[in-house]
Order: structure tokens, then sequence, then C-alpha cells
């Protein structure tokens, strides 16, 4: 295993504050870091960069506008502009807000609080180099699908023995294979052996939404709260909870923030809450008042977006002839897509498109466009296949909405918790309910997909989609044999409110063919447990 040296590490830096900015690039250099490029913000970094390929992303949590460092690295994930083997630290005055709204990451993130000295970053430097000594070339072999053997080398590996740095990244690898090859009662174990709080914390609250453990996802929730920890992420957290158990939403989930505390992706989330709860003239009048005070380009923009998403959305079940194409002309003049830290401009054509298909819905005018992006459908990130999804719909193709929907969930699986991903799952889950209407279609798509996510080796997700697929036709016996055959395949006895031994007593009172009733009486027999 090569030994990387201080000597050897490419930093990014990124500092608004010109005279710390100069302070820490002199510091780097003192330290032995040859090869360092400073940045001042964001947009700097966005501009340079297609992809950070860096060794240590070293940046601000308050860049000076309204993108928060935390909100620019999951951009940069969702992008996939973020190496898995570039390690993210942030410095800040802000470290507990830091530390309340950290991304989740292969490799631990850090908070390192202002002023920083030599010794805080030369430590940070040294553990720097010895955890991608480590780790990175296991990454590299899990992220690429390397070789049963290879993996299993990664499994044998004995973290406790290795540098203190080292461990939780390593096992968080391990508790990925272990997923893969569905040993999830022995992924969970591990995972309460991460030595990081946070990391660890959730690391579990993950699993626990993988695995359908309501008991344990209700432990880590209380336990999250007892202790104050990831204050930010707890509503988000929580907002989750409360979705999947009662198909509602939460009516106070920024209750203890004011709305000027709110980020452009906390903003954007109120504002769908507000939508589903009281509709559109609540989530309009509310963004609109945050439009007026608006502090930068980026936040502008993304509160026009979403006044434009949310006008589209609501023009599906208006009555013809209604304000929504005024609106929308009125949101889109005002959008100026070359502003903002982030990259707008891959929405422009979007919203031309869209406000088409609102007003004409004229296929032949709109098709040459939309081969386009089917083309470059590699490069879409889940915005903007919600927007495409929403196109297909206004031209009568489900179909089509349906595989960017399939798309979106697809990229919703690798996003961490955040706002932005509860947004993502609201209007995935609205666009989904215009594409059915019928619970045998909608039972039929949540199979299909379970299937293709099982092809993919994505057994979790697969079980959700055949849970989900089951509670859209309870009595249905292909879909209880598909949800039992799923639970018997993962080795679970339990997924949410649904028990294997449950399932095998309703499909005991059924109808059942002779291939159902073979495929009953093999799912009911006991099973041998898999060696580790």
């Amino acid at each position: 295993m090569q030994q990387i040296q201080v000597s050897d590490l490419k930093v990014i830096l990124v500092e608004d504050e010109s005279g710390s900015r100069t302070m820490l690039r002199q510091l780097l250099r003192l330290a032995g870091v040859k090869s360092v490029h400073a940045l001042a913000n964001g947009s700097a970094l966005l501009r340079q960069f297609e992809r950070i390929d860096a060794d240590l992303l070293l940046l601000g949590f308050d860049l000076g506008d309204q993108l928060r460092g935390t909100d620019l690295v999951r951009y940069l994930l969702r992008r996939q502009r973020l190496a898995q083997c570039c390690r993210v630290a942030f410095i800040t005055n802000q470290a507990d807000d830091a530390l309340a709204d950290l991304p989740w990451l292969q490799l631990p993130c850090r908070v390192l609080a202002k002023p920083l000295s030599g010794i805080m970053l030369t430590g940070l430097l040294q553990e720097t180099a010895v955890l991608l000594s480590q780790a990175r070339p296991l990454l590299q072999a899990v992220s690429c699908g390397a070789e049963p053997e290879a993996l299993r080398r990664v499994i044998r590996i004995r973290a406790g023995q290795l540098p203190a740095i080292s461990r939780d990244a390593i096992r968080q690898m391990q508790v990925r294979v272990l997923l893969d090859w569905r040993y999830a009662k022995e992924a969970w174990a591990l995972a309460g052996r991460i030595r990081d709080p946070l990391l660890g914390l959730e690391l579990r609250l993950e699993l626990a939404y993988q695995l359908g453990d309501l008991e344990a996802l209700q432990q880590q929730l209380q336990h999250m709260q007892q202790n104050h920890q990831l204050k930010r992420k707890q509503s988000w957290y929580l907002c989750r909870f409360q979705a999947l158990q009662l198909d509602e939403l939460p009516e106070d989930l920024f209750a203890e923030l004011r709305d000027s505390q709110l980020t452009p992706y906390e903003t954007n989330l109120k504002a769908i809450l507000l939508y589903q709860q009281q509709q559109l003239p609540a989530a309009r009048t509310f963004l609109e008042n945050r439009l007026g005070q608006a502090r930068d380009s980026y936040q502008r923009n993304a509160l026009l977006l979403m006044l434009i998403t949310l006008t589209l959305l609501d023009s599906l079940a208006a009555a013809p002839g209604g304000s929504h194409a005024d609106w929308l002309d009125a949101y889109a003049e005002q959008f100026n897509p070359d502003l903002g830290s982030l990259d707008f401009r891959r929405f422009e054509q979007l919203i031309l498109l869209a406000r088409a298909a609102t007003v004409h819905a004229i296929d032949d005018e709109i098709e040459p466009a939309l081969q386009q992006f089917a083309q470059e459908d590699q490069q879409l990130d889940v915005f903007q296949l919600l927007f495409l999804a929403y196109i297909y719909l206004r031209l009568g193709r489900e179909q089509h909405a349906l595989e960017q929907l399939w798309r979106v969930e697809v990229q919703l699986t690798a996003m961490p918790m955040a706002a932005e991903r509860l947004a993502v799952g609201y209007f995935h889950r609205i666009l989904f309910g215009y594409c059915h209407t019928d619970a045998q279609l909608t039972a039929q798509t949540y199979t299909q997909w379970g299937l293709m996510f099982n092809e993919q080796k994505q057994w979790y997700r697969a079980l959700k989609m055949f849970w989900q697929a089951q509670r859209c036709q309870p009595d249905d016996a292909d879909q209880l044999l598909n949800l039992l055959t799923q639970l018997h395949l993962l080795q679970l006895e339990q997924y949410w409110d649904q028990s294997a031994t449950d399932l095998v007593q309703l499909l005991q009172l059924q109808t059942l063919t002779q291939s159902q009733s073979r495929q009953l009486q093999a799912l009911s027999l006991p099973q041998v447990p898999r060696r580790g």
C-alpha cells in the first residue's frame, strides 16, 4: 500500500475572506503542501473545476453568499463533480452550525474553528495523508465493482488495528459491502462500532430506513434529539419519518427557525409543505415575500425556480383559462440563468419547454428539443428530470414521464439526507400521482421498479418498491408474494408494518393458483441462516 506524504497532497482552498485566504495558503505551503489552489468563493470553484479530484477540499462554511459550504458540497455530490476519494474539511466561525449540517461523505468530514493555527492545519494534513493511504485503494475497489475476492479482503480488514482516523472510513466501506451482499444484521452491528458519533448516527439512521426497522429508527431519532446532534437535520429526519408513517406532512417542520434563518433549500422545502397543506396561494405569498428580501443572485434565482416549479405543478390540476401562464411569464422574465453561484443555465431551455407545453401542449413543436435532452440524459440531475417528467405529462405521454421519474428514483438512492432530497421526494410523489390514478397500474409500476432495482443489486430499495406496490393492492396475492419473496431473500422478518408471518397468514386465507401455492410453500419453510 503506497504511503501518501503531506507534500503529495493536492489541496483546493475556498475562502471568501481575502486575509484569511492568504494566511491559510501560506500555512499550507509551510506545512509542505506543494499543490494549492486558492479561490474566493463557490462560483470560482465551479467555474475552474469541472470535477474536484483534489485530495483535500478545504472550504468555508459561510462563503459570503446564501450558498453555504455544506450545500455546495452536496451540489457537487449530486452533480457527480466531487471525487469519492476527496476529503472535505470546513473552516468556520460557526462550528456548531456546520456540525449540525454536515454532508454525509465516504471519508470522514472535519470542522475546524477559526482562527486556524499552523498546528491545527498540519494535524489535518497529516491525518488526511494517513487516511488516503489506507482508504483510497479500498474505496476505489468498493466503488468500481471489484471482484468478490477483493471485496472479501475489504471485509476481513481489522479496522480496530488501524490508526484511529482510518477506522471509521474502513468500517463504513465494510457496511456498504455487507449490504450489497445482503448481510443486513452484520451491517447494523458493524455500524454500531463507528467511533465518530455523527457519522455513526447518520449511518444507523440510513440503515434503519433501508431495513424498514421502525423500532431502531425511533431509537436513533430519540438519541439524536436527546443528545442535540445534527440539529439542522433533526427536522428533516422527523419530516421523512412522519411522511412515511402517516402519508401526510408535518405542519411545524420549521417552527423553531425564523424565515430569515432558512437556507434557500430549506426555504424551498417549506414552500412545498405550504403548497401541499394550504395550496398554491400560500406558497406563492411565502416565496414572493422571501424574494423581496433576497440577498444575492443565487438566492433570487433559487426562489424564482421554485415559484416556476410550483406554478407548473399546480397547473396540472387547474381549469383551462387560469392565470398560471401569466404567472409563469412573470417569474421566467425575472429568472436570470447567467447569475448565481450555481449553474442555473441548465434550466433555461427546460423552463421554455415547460411553458410551451403548458400553454400549447403541441408535441411536434417540442419533440426536437426533447430528443436533444434524451441524448444528454446521462448529465441531467434530479431537478432537470422532474422538469422533463412534467413536460411529458403535459403532452399526455405518461410512460415517458414515468421513465424520467424512474431516473429520479435511482438518483435519490445516492442523495444524502438534506432539505433538497426531501423536496425531490415530494415532487416525485406529486408527479407520480398524476401518471397513475389507478391502484393496479400504480402497483405494477412499483413492482417493475422493484425488479429493476434487484437487477442493479439495490436489494433494499427494491424491498421498498415491493412494499409500496403491496400498499396499493393490499389483498393481491402477487403483491403479497413479491414482498414476502424479497423479505425471504434478505432474511428479514419485518419491513415497517408488514411481517413475513402476517403475509403468510394473509396468503393462506386466499384462493391461490398452483404456481402461487408452490411459491408460498417454499417461502413458508424455515430459513437456514447464511454462513458469514
